[in-house]
């Protein structure tokens, strides 16, 4: 299970050995002063959208990797049915973030507070 956590000078992005593979992707370290935005979401799946390539989707269920959208890249780990947090990034390889935790409220909270 993706695990995001925050700190005074970043958010991580930690994702499992299995993730790694499936996502073809490393864990995310993204400084805090590249966020620009957060948004607290219902459904991450339901959120995400674009082409996804690379990474893993089971239809309905699980999508994990890099979405393409006509904004740029979004990085997306979320799960269906479950709430997430969407976080909006400048000078990053990411234009967005796409997450979901069980604790999204808080999350969410944790990233608009001020460092």
């Amino acid at each position: 299970m993706t695990t995001a956590t925050v700190t005074q000078d970043q958010l991580t992005i930690e994702l499992t050995p299995t993730e790694h593979v499936l996502a073809l992707h490393r864990d995310l370290h993204i400084p805090r002063a590249a966020i620009t935005a957060v948004e607290l979401l219902d459904d991450g799946y339901a959120a995400a959208h674009g082409l996804r390539a690379p990474g893993f989707d089971f239809p309905g269920r699980r999508l994990i990797g890099t979405m393409w959208t006509r904004g740029g890249h979004e990085f997306v780990a979320v799960r269906a049915g479950e709430p997430a947090v969407r976080v909006t990034l400048r000078d990053q390889p990411w234009t967005a973030v796409l997450v979901s935790d069980p604790h999204a409220a808080e999350l969410a909270a944790a990233l608009r507070a001020e460092s």
